[in-house]
């Protein structure tokens, strides 16, 4: 769902210019601010012209050249002669736009310093358009981040200026932006009521682009009421107003609310079809806030078509971008569906009834979360949704009295949002604005019949004047040809007077030449002096960029490891009791984990690929690529089948010959493969074991440890457990002197065992007093002295024996360990 917020930022993402013409307008702009004459004129310059060319291609150089702008205002507020009120009218406009980028950038916090400063600065100099600016901009802070109430409160006091001012440009945008709050808030009566007063000064001054917006905004209270095919209509006009502007971010908010009127209408393939249409344009023009709804619609239809895997994707998608964003409504939205998706996965027919229970206390979960963060922010429909989904929760667990509580909630905020006399006064608007626009239709052909009728009149008057004019014009011509004689006379006496004059003024051009040449080799000097000056200037930001460019690479390529590596939240959706400790030793890892279920098993594997640091994370990207491949498309499940394709594609897509001379990258892996209903382990390795400590719960006191095909190393622990290590293949996932077939081992585990995967990397760091490896035995010493603690523990043990072994010194590999307790 897409509602508007307007004031006087823009929200567009545009696309970057070519180099060669953004240099050539940059290079112009900065001339014209060096030939500036005065200092009010560099601050205009600055802020209306260079500043705006970089805000969306370099949004810190912006800052920097707004805040280049305040220090030319505080050096002339500082003399006496200056025009106080005027810079301090510049300053408080360029302290606003520094707030713009950083809402651009979703960086509320600083966005709301800045547009305080600008507002105490707009007080003191009484300036009421800069004060319902501000009081605007402020609003749109709030409400970004759900704090409605407190949103509201700045777009009334933001009106109230504007109605004074009789401001036709600035009334809509408060109208609007308090219908977008009133319709968050639920209140949908309000909501339509501020659109339509908007719309209809917009359509009085044609403005296309606002008319747009608010056919968009009634189109979505018409869809949360249940009127589609008003809905429909609406959203209809404003795609074709989009479509003719060639608004590529407008045109892709209109198909994702078409789309969402034909998922309501529930034809789920129209409703895809438009989704991606719009995801396609987000993805282009690279808008953060619509991919991030266009993540959200298209899980939804997934969700509705029962594709289960895909919904999870999407929505963990968007869910990262509102998280980042600080959009709590939309956070708060993706935990519902989340919610709502766990209790549709309960119903399952084939689960356990455990199964079915941990489904349910997730939904409990993140309904929970849904319920807390709506309540919060007082978006009334939220509550009523999140209050709906736990009370069905509640109600499958079989707790009725909480189910209860949630349900009268739930009927209490359904009576507040769709009481019949809010649907009947929503009507009643509609019909009342559809009136009044014919009335306006009405008296705008009377007021052209007028306009006619004077015309005509002011014809016929301007004919007799015209004749007025001929008549004086020949008596002038008389009296101007008397008077040309005798000035012709005069003129004769002047030129006499007038070479008498010129050999004065010989002598003077002399003098002056010389001055004028004195005068124009300082200038040079000058002008030399600024060019170095400029020159230096230049290199100074080339080397800045260059710094930059590189810095921001690597911090990319982070970001591109991450989104490849599966999150907290999704490996939650397929491990239940479990830790990962994953430390890199620079920015980005040459180590991996990586984990997935299909059909009843529960595939997790952890990786140490040849280096770390930027090639590392090469390789790791190129290993999970192709387990994607092998396991979640070709569905191979057994863990030596896995590791065997894995490594021909490794050899493949790197042309590995084994030849000498020639690379051999590749990676050490141990991977695990879960039977989640008979919990029997299948476990293969390249050079990486897995190490298992079982519960004493699973043991009979009188006999050993179960035999196995492959031979392993255990160890007696006792009362406390039992462990055991399954020894890997010596070879690596790469061309290598040896090619056998990897091992497959077969294990029964019992509820309560926990299996440990790792890079060597651990084991591997030197520290302690002596300096010496942490070994192995070490390692295990410690994982059987905690094993009877909770997972989360046991990763802040491992963290804290780590660091304190580290000490002063540095992390001479990448680290990872994943435990899980079946």
């Amino acid at each position: 769902m897409f509602i508007y917020l307007l004031s006087e930022l823009s929200f567009v993402l545009a696309q970057n210019p070519t180099d060669e013409y953004f240099n050539k307008q940059s290079d112009s702009l900065w001339k014209l601010y060096r030939n500036a004459n005065n200092d009010t004129t560099r601050i205009k310059i600055l802020n209306d012209e260079i500043a705006t060319l970089f805000k969306y291609v370099n949004p810190d150089s912006a800052i920097v050249i707004y805040q280049n702008a305040v220090d030319i205002a505080d050096k002339n507020l500082k003399q006496k002669n200056s025009d106080n009120n005027t810079f301090y009218l510049l300053k408080a406009s360029s302290l606003r736009y520094i707030g713009n980028v950083y809402i651009n950038n979703a960086n509320y916090e600083q966005a709301m310093n800045y547009y305080l400063k600008a507002l105490k600065l707009n007080q003191q100099i009484k300036n009421q358009k800069g004060i319902s600016s501000c009081l605007t901009n402020i609003g749109i802070v709030n409400s970004f981040q759900g704090f409605y109430d407190i949103a509201l409160e700045y777009y009334s006091k933001a009106l109230k200026i504007n109605e004074a001012l009789g401001s036709k440009n600035e009334l809509p945008l408060s109208y609007i932006n308090i219908g977008v709050v009133y319709d968050e808030m639920g209140q949908f009566d309000k909501a339509i009521e501020f659109y339509l007063k908007a719309l209809k000064i917009d359509e009085e001054s044609d403005n296309k682009k606002r008319m747009s917006v608010g056919y968009t905004n009634i189109g979505v209270v018409y869809r949360n009421q249940g009127s589609l095919d008003k809905a429909l209509e609406y959203q209809t006009k404003a795609l074709k107003i989009n479509e003719a502007l060639n608004d590529k971010k407008e045109i892709s908010k209109s198909y994702s609310n078409i789309g969402n009127i034909y998922y309501s209408l529930e034809d789920f393939n129209k409703a895809l079809d438009f989704y991606s249409k719009s995801l396609k344009i987000n993805e282009e023009i690279n808008d953060i806030y619509g991919l991030s709804a266009s993540y959200t619609n298209i899980g939804n239809v997934y969700w509705s078509k029962g594709e289960y895997d895909n919904v999870v994707d999407y929505y963990l998608k968007a869910l990262k971008i509102k998280e980042e964003l600080g959009d709590m409504n939309g956070v708060a939205l993706l935990y519902l569906n989340l919610a709502n998706l766990q209790i549709s996965l309960s119903d399952s027919a084939a689960l356990s009834e455990n199964q079915r229970f941990k489904y349910l206390n997730k939904a409990i979960d993140f309904g929970t979360k849904s319920y807390n963060i709506a309540k919060d922010i007082n978006a009334v429909p939220l509550i009523n949704s999140a209050a709906n989904s736990l009370m069905t929760t509640y109600k499958k667990e079989g707790n009725f009295k909480k189910s209860l509580e949630f349900s009268e909630i739930f009927i209490a905020t359904t009576d507040s949002m769709f009481s019949e006399e809010k649907t009947k006064s929503l009507a009643e608007m509609g019909a009342k604005y559809e009136s009044e626009k014919r009335e306006l239709t009405i008296q705008k052909l009377e007021k052209e019949k007028e306009l006619q009728d004077e015309t005509i009149a002011r014809k016929n008057a301007e004919s007799k004047k015209q004749k007025i004019l001929i008549f004086s014009f020949l008596a002038g011509f008389i009296i101007i040809l008397v008077f040309s004689v005798f000035l012709y006379r005069l003129f004769i006496q002047k030129k006499k007077a007038n070479i008498i004059i010129a050999n004065k003024n010989e002598s003077l051009e002399i003098a002056f030449a010389e001055i004028n040449t004195q005068k124009e080799e300082i200038t040079a000097q000058r002008d030399e002096i600024e060019a170095q000056r400029d020159k230096l200037s230049d290199q100074n930001h080339i080397l800045y960029e260059q710094k930059k460019e590189i810095t921001d690479s690597i911090n990319y390529a982070k970001k591109i490891q991450q989104a490849v590596l599966p999150p907290d939240e999704h490996l939650q959706m397929f491990l239940t009791d479990f830790f990962i400790l994953f430390r890199p030793k620079d920015i980005v890892s040459g180590d991996f984990y990586w984990a997935t279920i299909i059909k009843q098993w529960q595939i997790l594997t952890v990786a140490d690929c040849t280096g770390h640091g930027v090639p590392g994370a090469f390789m790791s990207m190129l290993g999970v690529s192709f387990l994607n491949e092998i396991v979640r498309k070709q569905e191979v499940t057994k863990s030596s089948h896995v590791l065997n394709q894995l490594r021909e594609s490794i050899i493949e897509s790197l042309k590995q010959t084994g030849e000498s001379g020639t690379q051999k990258d590749g990676m050490d892996m141990a991977l695990a493969v879960i039977n989640i209903e008979t919990n029997l382990l299948q476990f293969s390795g390249a050079n990486n074991p897995l190490w298992i400590i079982k519960s004493p719960k699973s043991q009979d006191k009188n006999s050993k440890p179960q035999e196995i095909e492959t031979p392993l190393n255990s160890l007696d622990l006792g009362f406390e457990a039992c462990f055991l290590e399954l020894k890997a293949d010596k070879m690596p996932i790469a061309i290598y002197e040896r090619m056998d077939e990897f091992t497959n081992h077969e294990l029964q585990l019992q509820i309560g065992d926990t299996i440990y995967l790792m890079s060597d990397g651990y084991e591997d760091q030197f520290g302690g007093l002596k300096g010496k490896k942490f070994l192995s035995k070490n390692l295990k010493q410690l994982l059987i002295a905690n094993c009877q603690l909770s997972m989360f523990k046991q990763k802040e043990i491992l963290e804290k024996t780590l660091e304190n072994w580290i000490g002063d010194g540095e992390q001479i590999d990448d680290i990872t360990v994943l435990g899980l307790r079946i």
